[in-house]
């Protein structure tokens, strides 16, 4: 066998993956509801937007392993199938918005990753940024307790929300904490029926009350059926909602690609990224060496409100970065 056909045949074997993993993220981003029949679906349906990239690996290894008029059909396959990707996913690229509006309100929102975010750094990022509004996820009592001491939530006398000590009855670490703090009056309007805690508030403000609903629903990867349940709940709650100036925000455990924001945004709320033209904005994992490759932090805003600038932060001792959005009220 010679060299040539034998590269060609490592082609062909690098090649089949690639098909066969962009072929499904294809079916995920075309039939969403497939990703809700089971855990792995869900899990690989947070990758779709590297979907274009497979198709456009698979194009080039077609190409170095096929010849002539069959080298040709392949690469123009798999470059319509990466364009077809790109047209169900949620782009990805950045571009040119017009925002306008006026920014009334700034809302920071950080997963603490069980109370673990350092409290100097984030006492640093709230003097910074200066928020009307703060939801803190799975946040741990001595979290709080530290940013008390230390002043940092000393503007903040509005506060709903729970911060456990840090272990349940069971002995693990409790991630269930939720807090939403305010510079502004606060109440409580209802708290979802969610294992984590997650709430509706409405803020009052200069142009009129502002609802925020917190999204911090279980991992699939663990707790898929609770995780499917969670993300109705939060969908109905921006249901119902949905008529007045709403603020759906935090950790979904879900992409923009997932069908339960799907649904969500069908009801017309848009993503502050998306709206602002930030583009794809990831979020985690933020720990380790890498970059983050999964968007599942997200500021959704309703149709009466707009979005007009939003960026991440990194809190060290936290996997998630945080958010920090500008929201024009009318």
């Amino acid at each position: 066998m010679t060299r040539a056909r034998v590269w060609r045949l490592l082609g062909w074997a690098a090649a089949l993956p690639l098909v066969l993993l962009g072929g499904t993220l294809l079916a995920l981003s075309a039939a969403p509801e497939l990703q809700e029949r089971h855990r792995l679906a869900t899990l690989l349906a947070a990758f779709v937007p590297f979907g274009i990239l497979v198709w456009c690996l698979a194009a080039v290894v077609a190409a170095a392993s096929a010849r002539g008029r069959l080298a040709r059909l392949l690469c123009s396959l798999c470059l319509a199938a990466a364009l077809l990707q790109a047209a169900l996913a949620h782009p990805p690229w950045p571009r040119p918005m017009s925002t306008g509006g006026i920014a009334s309100l700034t809302l920071l929102v950080l997963n603490t990753n069980f109370g673990k975010a350092d409290p100097d750094a984030l006492a640093s990022q709230l003097a910074a940024e200066r928020p009307d509004v703060v939801m803190l996820l799975e946040v741990q009592e001595p979290l709080l307790t530290a940013l008390e001491k230390g002043g940092a939530l000393a503007d903040f006398r509005e506060r709903i929300g729970t911060a456990p000590l840090g272990y349940t009855t069971m002995g693990y670490e409790s991630d269930h904490g939720t807090m939403v703090l305010s510079r502004r009056p606060l109440a409580l309007v209802e708290q979802l029926p969610t294992l984590n805690d997650q709430y509706v508030v409405r803020i009052s403000n200069a142009g009129g009350d502002v609802v925020f609903i917190t999204a911090r629903p279980r991992n699939p990867l663990h707790e898929f059926e609770t995780w499917r349940s969670d993300q109705r709940l939060l969908a109905d709650a921006a249901q119902r909602y949905a008529s007045e100036p709403v603020v759906l925000a935090g950790d979904f455990a879900a992409t923009l690609d997932h069908a339960p924001l799907r649904r969500v945004r069908e009801l017309g709320f848009k993503d502050a990224a998306e709206a602002t033209g930030v583009g794809w904005l990831p979020t985690y994992p933020s720990h380790g060496a890498l970059p983050p490759v999964i968007a599942i932090d997200h500021v959704l805003v309703g149709s009466r409100l707009q979005a007009t600038a939003i960026r991440t932060f990194q809190i060290d001792g936290t996997d998630h970065l945080g958010l920090v959005a500008q929201l024009a009220v009318p």
